[in-house]
């Protein structure tokens, strides 16, 4: 992973702040080993898998995917497959609970079926049938078709496990109790703000704080002056265009770290123009992808064609020579798709219609906003005519829910190619936002599904990836680079690009802050 070092949830007890713990400032003076953390995303509700593991680490799962994506054991001790469709894992003796229960099959068994039932596509990436407790210790999953990659799908946050007793009658999470090396201590409803503390009876190596504080901060260049008085010891997604300027404040270093994270243009093929295959061509040729990490990403990024980072031994390098920055081949393509300039305004018509469309996207991402500018004037070259809003994710995704939409500058995570490949690109893919539909990809997804061998299953992905940066339901642009902010008195921090946003780690601590 290269790294470039530049400088209605229910909760009792919300509301409640702890004294020394909820500002800065007063951490700072008043502990050695508190964490203070600017998160970018408000904190709206605590049942959140990637809060719960990857940022808070009140949870745990059963397996972990490690920096360099290796499957590693985490409450499972063990696995094995027993036949074609059953899985067994052995679960690590002396765990319990913040509660001081034991962890046991059968809690993991209820965990598990509760992440089923809330997300559907899960039940589609792991094609679980049955769970069941086979003893105290040995949990059974039989799937519905062989699935060489359940343990992988179960390492994702969105299977962490928490103790029964975390929810109420109607399966509500009253308190998110888990196994983790943090244990969780308040939640102000009205700030977002949360404190998690040390779990002294972890059953693994012990934390390296006392506490962290999870303080939202939703604007970016917000958190930077933050972290640069002092205000927060950490954050991440700096706006790039402060980073030069950041690791020349005393006290402060920032670094950057390629990421599995792809940024993208989706587009709705449900109606014209991105119905035309012709028109996503030439939209494709009219992008100059490194001219945006110049000028936009300020160097944070790499620009793509296809969708997986370009060092992960799945990614299929030929696809980057297909659709190379060729503007006069993008008018081209657009003259034989029929959108002609035949009134001389510099903008395309075909039957009478305006090449006009809408780019949404979203701010708390700090490219984003600015990059959707980019493609407004690099589109206006070509002779289309767009429009940038910036809403939140959720009002985009309603919009999208509704077919009211042209496209949308996003950003998602492809550390796991599997679930990235079927959920975009699959017929019944969660992210499938494009509607594409390709039998052949379907059969490749589902026949990597079976396929034990990695080499073998890389090799399937590299076909998927040739059909579907062709067919081009989507435009890919950049991968991401992830700007990660702390005082110089942070030390052990270790990036895992695994991480949907940002992956804290427990070692991470404090050492003689001023």
């Amino acid at each position: 992973m290269l790294v470039v070092i530049l400088g209605g949830l229910i909760l009792a007890g919300c509301g409640k702040q702890e004294p020394g713990t909820t500002t800065g400032n007063q951490a700072g003076k008043n502990a050695d080993r508190i964490l203070v953390i600017g998160s970018r995303d408000p904190i709206r509700t605590l049942d959140d898998g990637f809060l719960l593991v990857e940022k808070t680490h009140i949870a745990e799962t059963l397996l972990r995917m490690s920096e360099d994506y290796r499957l590693e054991p985490l409450l499972a001790a063990g696995w094995k497959q027993v036949d074609a469709n059953t899985w067994e894992f052995t679960l690590r003796d002396g765990v319990k609970f913040h509660d001081g229960s034991a962890l046991t099959a059968a809690a993991v068994v209820q965990a598990l079926e509760r992440a089923l039932g809330n997300n559907p596509r899960s039940k589609d990436l792991t094609k679980i049938a049955s769970l069941n407790a086979a003893d105290e210790k040995t949990l059974r999953v039989v799937t519905a078709k062989p699935n060489m990659l359940l343990p992988e799908a179960l390492a994702g946050a969105d299977f962490c496990v928490l103790s029964p007793a975390s929810y109420n009658d109607r399966g509500e999470l009253v308190r998110p109790i888990g196994t983790g090396p943090f244990r969780f201590a308040s939640w102000d409803q009205a700030t977002g703000q949360v404190t998690v503390e040390r779990n002294p009876d972890y059953w693994g190596p012990a934390a390296g704080l006392d506490k962290m504080v999870f303080r939202p901060i939703p604007d970016a260049n917000t958190r930077a002056l933050a972290l640069e008085k002092g205000e927060i010891d950490f954050t991440f997604d700096l706006p790039y265009g402060e980073i030069a300027r950041l690791q020349k404040v005393p006290g402060v270093r920032v670094e950057l770290y390629s990421e599995p994270r792809i940024y993208r243009l989706e587009m709705n093929m449900s109606r014209a123009p991105f119905s035309d295959f012709k028109v996503r061509e030439a939209l494709n040729y009219a992008i100059d992808r490194a001219g945006i990490v110049k000028s936009v990403l300020h160097g944070c990024g790499d620009a793509t064609i296809g969708p997986f980072m370009h060092d992960t031994p799945w990614c299929n390098r030929d696809v980057e020579y297909m659709y190379r920055y060729d503007p006069e081949k993008a008018r081209s393509l657009f003259d034989e798709a029929g959108w002609v300039d035949k009134d001389g305004d510099g903008i395309r018509e075909k039957n009478g219609r305006p090449f006009a469309i809408t780019i949404m996207t979203w701010a708390s991402r700090p490219g984003m906003p600015p990059m959707a500018e980019a493609l407004q004037a690099q589109f206006r070259e070509v002779g289309i005519k767009a429009q940038v809003q910036i809403l939140e994710y959720g009002a985009i995704y309603d919009r999208v829910k509704q077919g009211d939409w042209d496209m949308v500058l996003a950003s998602f995570q492809t550390s796991d190619p599997h679930r990235y490949l079927a959920s975009v690109y699959g017929s019944k893919g969660s992210q499938n936002v494009a509607k594409y539909k390709n039998k052949l990809v379907d059969s490749l997804i589902d026949e990597a599904a079976a396929t034990a061998d990695p080499d073998k299953r890389y090799g399937i992905y590299r076909e998927i990836q040739t059909i579907v940066t062709k067919d081009t339901p989507v435009i890919n642009i950049a991968c991401y680079r992830m700007a990660v902010g702390m005082r110089d008195y942070v030390k052990g921090f270790k990036f895992n690009p695994n991480a949907h946003d940002l992956h804290t780690n427990p070692e991470i601590t404090v050492e003689k802050r001023p």
